[in-house]
């Protein structure tokens, strides 16, 4: 799960970047999983990752509001 904000015309991550990063550095080969580096995965395997839907919620209004919805209180 994921939080985004929109910034203008483009959206910054509040909430997930380093999984977000972590993905990237996996797809890019920096880093194995149990042995298993994406270099020697199978293609239906790659398939599966990439086209994983991830959960991202979209944040919207001023700065404590987009706070509180991160954050609510229970």
């Amino acid at each position: 799960m994921m939080y985004w904000v929109k910034n203008g015309k483009n959206y910054e991550v509040l909430d997930g970047q380093q999984r977000t990063i972590s993905f990237c550095q996996y797809v890019k080969g920096e880093y194995s999983i149990n042995a298993r580096a994406w270099h020697n995965l199978h293609d239906d395997e790659k398939e599966h990752i990439l086209n994983y839907k991830c959960m991202i919620y979209f944040c919207e209004g001023t700065d404590k509001e987009k706070l509180d919805r991160h954050n609510p209180i229970k």
